[in-house]
């Protein structure tokens, strides 16, 4: 299992729980679950040295993304605003508006969450095992399709690049393909932190 040491990131305290929002998901895990047009999702990912709220779509077979702005109070893509990001997700499937003008992208249908992606809350840290080239490993419990597993949880150090997270998650993406007697399995991954990609 793949996961990070911090807590949760305050880009997703109000969505983490919504089915749509994914958490620090990297591009290519999410170009990977959008097959169809007007498929969507929303992701934390790192602008300018913030952590910021993405949309990515699915759009005449091509991943677009979109910053969602915000002045924490209202959230918008173009003039539009709504209180929450969910109404205005609602008002753009609605009314049937493209995100922007410029792209024509509309949204359809909402992507939930992989069967990799693990919640944070389901894990509890036993000890520390070791370290590796990212971070800790760790010996620790997690709540799956309720029963509690064993499992060895690798955490990604809290002061890493934009480019070392992506090779982390790298990893992980490679590690979940492999199902093999001789390589350890990968179960899942917990996203919802900004330093975990």
């Amino acid at each position: 299992m793949f996961g990070n040491s911090s807590s949760t990131s305050s880009t997703s305290e109000s969505s983490e729980m919504k089915d749509w929002f994914h958490g620090v998901l990297q591009r290519q895990d999410s170009e990977e679950l959008l097959t169809k047009n007007g498929n969507f999702l929303f992701r934390a990912s790192e602008v300018q040295g913030k952590m910021t709220m993405i949309l990515s779509v699915r759009h005449d077979a091509k991943l677009h993304n979109f910053v969602v702005s915000s002045d924490g109070n209202q959230f918008w893509f173009e003039a539009h605003r709504e209180k929450s990001v969910e109404r205005l997700v609602q008002w753009h499937i609605s009314t049937n508006n493209p995100v922007t003008k410029s792209s024509g992208v509309k949204l359809k249908t909402p992507i939930g969450k992989a069967d990799w992606i693990i919640n944070h809350e389901n894990v509890i840290f036993v000890k520390k095992l070791g370290e590796g080239a990212f971070g800790e490993v760790s010996l620790a419990e997690c709540q799956l399709n309720g029963q509690t597993v064993e499992v060895a949880v690798k955490t990604m150090r809290t002061q890493m690049t934009r480019d070392t997270r992506a090779a982390f998650m790298k990893e992980a993406r490679l590690m979940r393909k492999y199902r093999h007697p001789h390589i350890v399995r990968i179960i899942g991954e917990s996203v919802f932190s900004e330093n975990c990609c």
